[in-house]
């Protein structure tokens, strides 16, 4: 039959080593320690005892004591409405900026210092779950502590308008409230009639017609029956459901347009079509299938099977989406293993994601781990779209619920890779993977044998606002290509 692929696993990749380079804003040893607001800005309000005016305060003498102090070229900007001036450094405070402030507090003749906050609108989405969605949001609007990804904190810059994000899954429920106009052309590469569950083979309807499986399936013992999933919605509504519609829930990036591709039917699929549907998407040629006029920036692939290698079909076709321009962004596994052993997880050229709870620490329960992982993300109580149908869609059934899994960690990526791609276009897969590793939260202390400090889950937990803040022209210099 060949290797037959189940839902909710998988991803590749290798992390980066080394020192940060110098655009990274800088990560504290525990990124609590210093705020978001604080370690952002490259500004400093500093009142003096005497001579408070412009002209004094823009004095050779006074911009070179306070170079010296922080470390960093100075310059002058305005005085404020209370009497304070405004300096720009060359660079953020970043960790450093408890130190920063106090070098710059002792420069003779200075009274008070205190750093020009960085400050971002501090409203959640008037989205029904809006304040469950703990995976999306910042520790200002979370519980969460800071452990979400922050991607309502990206949207000052970006909500990922003109990226297109393939959903390689099992379709998605183009009638749901929160998914109507989100999407681009799809198509449904299942080309086998019973786990297509539609009655047909390849064609250009993306619709998901429900996965379910019964006893008269005889598909054995490895498909018991179930109820259809609805995952491929779930997936979608992550990345891109509709954002303050007063329904429902939000995506993390409410701009982009989801493009559906169906690999996934009944107990899953086949390399072969999951394989094609990567090449299809990224603007690949697929035999006997018309070209995709809308090829993906993005790929999210939700889904893996057991395998000791990468095979052959999915090293060349990954290598075929990066050729082209797109990120391959996969799950790493719900099997509580070594993604080594599971695919596309293993696959090099792939990001691989892990799952993690709201303290910040590995779902250790299910999420697979290891060098073959390159990022983590939230992958628990994750609230999105879906149907209430068992079986085929329930017309009046469009329903919002919780699922767990490497599945629901691996959009949280995706759609900041998104959010990055359409804030700087110019920028690379390699510089998206770069910011996405370099920017990360870091993960809770967790001296347990079974965290991820001690099994690894890669670089971090991704941050979608801290990663674009990363690209914004008063922030440091871009990687490779340059700000946008």
């Amino acid at each position: 039959m060949g290797l037959v692929l189940a839902l909710g696993l998988l991803a590749p990749g290798t992390a980066l080593a080394g020192p940060s380079p110098s655009w990274l804003p800088a990560a504290d040893a525990a990124d609590a320690a210093i705020p978001a607001a604080l370690a952002r800005t490259d500004r400093v309000l500093v009142r003096w005892t005497t001579n408070r005016s412009a002209a004094g305060s823009a004095t050779a003498g006074r911009l070179r004591a306070l170079s010296l102090a922080a470390g960093s070229s100075v310059r002058f900007v305005r005085i404020t409405a209370s009497g304070s001036a405004v300096y720009a450094l060359d660079q953020q405070l970043g960790e450093q900026a408890n130190a920063i402030l106090a070098a710059l507090g002792r420069v003779a003749g200075v009274a008070h210092v205190e750093a020009d906050l960085w400050m971002t609108a501090d409203v959640l989405p008037n989205d029904t779950y809006a304040a469950s969605m703990w995976g999306l949001l910042g520790s200002s609007l979370s519980s969460a502590r800071n452990f979400g990804i922050d991607a309502t904190g990206a949207w000052a810059t970006t909500t990922g308008s003109g990226v297109v994000v393939a959903v390689i899954d099992t379709g998605i429920l183009f009638n749901h409230p929160d998914l109507v106009g989100q999407t681009v052309s799809g198509y449904d590469l299942i080309g086998d009639i019973l786990t297509a569950n539609d009655g047909d083979g390849r064609d250009s309807n993306a619709a998901d017609p429900g996965d379910w499986v019964q006893p008269s399936d005889g598909l054995g013992p490895g498909c018991p029956f179930s109820a259809s999933s609805w995952h491929g919605s779930h997936v979608a509504g992550t990345i891109a459901a509709k954002a303050n519609n007063a329904i429902g829930v939000f995506g993390g990036a409410p701009g982009v347009k989801i493009q559906p591709v169906r690999v996934l039917g009944k107990c899953g699929g086949f390399l072969s079509d999951v394989a094609d549907g990567i090449a299809w998407a990224s603007g690949g040629s697929v035999p006997g299938v018309p070209a995709n006029g809308t090829p993906a920036d993005i790929l999210n692939l939700s889904l893996g099977g057991g395998s000791p290698t990468c095979p052959s079909e999915y090293s060349s076709a990954i290598a075929g989406a990066r050729s082209r321009g797109s990120v391959v962004v996969v799950a790493a596994g719900n099997a509580d293993a070594n993604a080594s052993g599971f695919t596309p997880a293993n696959c090099s050229a792939a990001v691989t994601v892990a799952a993690t709870m709201q303290n910040g620490r590995r779902a250790a329960d299910f999420s697979n781990f290891g060098s073959s992982v390159d990022i983590a993300a939230p992958g628990v109580g994750i609230k999105s779209t879906l149907n209430s149908g068992q079986t085929t869609p329930n017309s009046a059934g469009y329903i919002y619920g919780d699922y767990n899994g490497t599945s629901m960690a691996t959009p949280h990526v995706a759609l900041t890779a998104a959010l990055l791609k359409a804030a700087a276009p110019s920028l690379t897969a390699e510089d998206i993977e770069d910011l996405i590793r370099l920017t990360a939260t870091n993960f809770a202390p967790d001296s347990s044998s079974d965290g991820c400090p001690a099994l690894g889950c890669g670089a971090g937990i991704v941050n979608a606002a801290r990663a674009i803040h990363a690209l914004t022209p008063s922030g440091p210099s871009c990687p490779r290509t340059g700000c946008p």
